[in-house]
């Protein structure tokens, strides 16, 4: 018993050792590297949201533009309305037809909407005819110039009277303003009236609304970054391609430019640092202070850098690597106490369970050693309702069956031996008659190739790929041939292309399950003589093709007789034609 509990001890022992350093590492490896990716998790999560506020934001100001292209187009219609009213009050009024436009035009100046926004018209040779700033009321567009040199408005004009109407984008001041800006209009073209309409927006308005919504992002951004934690003091930040730090916990950092903050491991700008790695999923790894350390660079952190494009921002994820070990550590250390808490009860049970066990165990060996040396009336006399007691109870049944078994034996094999003997005698009676039907079988075979062989006609039999698997005397004399060096040679190879050809016909319909015959000439001995051929398709049991039996007899000697005949009564016919004209002229002299 001692040995066997000592046993249990060792490969127990040996077991946690080899779970412990084949385990360990490979889960401290694991928990880091789930850790990891946590920060990788939580990074990409914050990304996914800031580009959905930029996809909103994008939305937003497509959106925006669309609208004000309609209400541009709005205005213009508006403003055409409102000249042909003018010009026709004013014609009421008994003024002419210039006096009239120019009454319109004077009152279409002073039309403000939106944020200072005007409408402006010019005839078909550039010329504004109506313009809010008195600077270009009346002016030539193709002498108004941008800083680039260009005549803008000219050619937006020009564009209009090709397409009659559109959208069109250009650099222009503000009323109030010399400053170029970007801005969209809505020029169209109306020809009976000899001139064009066009109203625009600028697109630093639209600009202002978007930033205002990026600034709104990045305050519910930093919202949802606070309260992120990565493994336990891990954070996310923010940064503008300008190095400006946009959300960061530490105060002392947040709203600031960092460009000159070192990182200590290379030596370069920690921006510049981030930027590199930024979307390559490499992780930066350099050395930070801790918040209750400040100004000891000797911590290690790992930091992984996604770009917004969109946003042009840089948003990163920030931990320290011994944090990141902790966890695996904790778990380390759980394992380890589990491990002995688990070994210790295990040494428990089985010292109480070897007590259980090799006790009745032992007694059953007796046993089994009484019945090897002939004893088959021993008894192991164990009861019990677990598996040892199944385990006795079995062996001693087992035991009682092995007596009866060797009483009876002898008998058993004796009569075994008998019917053996019986059924070797018939075995052998059965060989040799089958060895007679087969020499019988054999014999008969060749009574039939000896009786195909003396039949006057060639035959042959192929398969399905048409190579031939019998031929007689005849057919191989026919071609020239030894019979046995025809057989599973392809038909076309034995008989050659030409005839091989005339019969390709009667093989075809012959494969398709069709029984054709015909005649043809061929050549023997100086003379002429007339075949027929038939092919006979053969069946299987499924009624599929499976051969093709092609007999061919001289017919030359039926022909013969049969054109003698048709001589003959040829002759006959003559004979009898050749009376009546004599018996016609015997009575026409009479």
């Amino acid at each position: 018993m001692q040995r066997f509990f000592v046993t249990l001890l060792i490969i127990i022992s040996m077991i946690f050792i080899t779970v412990y350093f084949y385990s360990v590492p490979v889960i401290k490896k694991k928990v880091f590297e789930i850790e990891r990716n946590s920060s990788a998790i939580a990074l990409n999560s914050v990304f996914s949201l800031a580009n959905k506020m930029y996809a909103d934001t994008k939305k937003y100001r497509s959106q925006a533009l669309e609208s004000h292209k309609k209400r541009l187009r709005t205005v213009v219609d508006l403003a055409d309305s409102f000249f042909d009213s003018a010009v026709a009050e004013a014609r009421r009024n008994g003024l002419s037809e210039k006096q009239a436009r120019q009454v319109a035009f004077e009152q279409l100046r002073s039309f403000k909407y939106g944020d200072n926004d005007y409408i402006w018209i010019a005839d078909q040779h550039g010329i504004l005819l109506s313009h809010p700033d008195p600077r270009y009321q009346g002016k030539d567009t193709a002498t108004l110039h941008s800083q680039e040199g260009d005549s803008e408005v000219r050619a937006v004009i020009d564009l209009a009277l090709r397409q009659g109407e559109g959208f069109y984008q250009y650099k222009w001041n503000r009323l109030d303003s010399e400053k170029p800006l970007d801005k969209v209009s809505f020029v169209k073209n109306f020809p009976d009236k000899g001139f064009v309409i066009g109203s625009g927006v600028y697109l630093d308005d639209l600009d202002a609304d978007i930033e205002q919504i990026r600034n709104e992002a990045l305050i519910e951004l930093r919202e949802g970054i606070r309260d992120i934690k990565i493994a336990s003091t891990g954070y996310l930040f923010v940064f503008d391609a300008s190095t400006n730090m946009l959300i960061h916990p530490n105060s002392n950092i947040a709203g600031k430019n960092f460009l000159k903050l070192t990182n200590p491991v290379t030596g370069n700008s920690i921006a510049e640092d981030l930027i590199q790695v930024a979307d390559t999923g490499k992780e930066l790894y350099y050395k930070w202070d801790r918040p209750d350390d400040p100004g000891n660079y000797s911590y290690e952190k790992l930091s992984l850098v996604r770009y917004l494009p969109g946003f042009d921002w840089y948003i990163c994820s920030s931990v320290y690597v011994d944090e990141l070990r902790s966890s695996a550590e904790l778990l380390t250390e759980r394992i380890i106490t589990i491990a002995v808490i688990a070994l210790f009860v295990a040494l428990l049970l089985m010292l109480l369970f070897s007590q259980w066990i090799t006790q009745p165990i032992k007694r059953l060996a007796d046993t089994a050693v009484r019945v090897s040396e002939g004893e088959l009336s021993a008894k192991s006399g164990i009861r019990r309702d677990d598996e040892v007691g199944l385990l006795a109870y079995t062996f001693d049944t087992m035991v009682e069956r092995l007596r009866d078994s060797i009483k009876n034996l002898d008998s058993k094999v004796e009569q075994r031996t008998h019917a053996l003997a019986e059924k070797n005698q018939q075995l052998i009676i059965a060989s040799e008659s089958m060895a007679s039907a087969k020499e019988a079988l054999a014999q008969s075979e060749q009574r039939q190739r000896q009786i195909l062989d003396a039949l006057p006609a060639q035959i042959a039999y192929l398969d399905t790929c048409l190579n031939i698997l019998f031929v007689n005397r005849v057919f191989a004399e026919t071609y020239h041939q030894d019979k046995a060096s025809m057989i599973n040679k392809p038909l076309q190879q034995a008989i050659g292309e030409t005839c091989f050809n005339h019969i390709q016909w009667q093989l075809q319909s012959a494969l398709r399950g069709q029984q054709t015959a015909g005649e043809y000439t061929e050549p023997l001995q100086q003379r002429q003589v007339i075949c027929k051929r038939t092919l006979i398709p053969c069946f299987n049991p499924d009624n599929k093709v499976n051969g093709i039996l092609i007999l061919t007899f001289d017919i030359t000697s039926e022909k013969d007789a049969e054109r003698q005949l048709n001589e003959a009564q040829r002759m006959n016919a003559v004979g009898q034609m050749a009376g009546g004209l004599a018996h016609d002229f015997k009575g026409i002299r009479i």
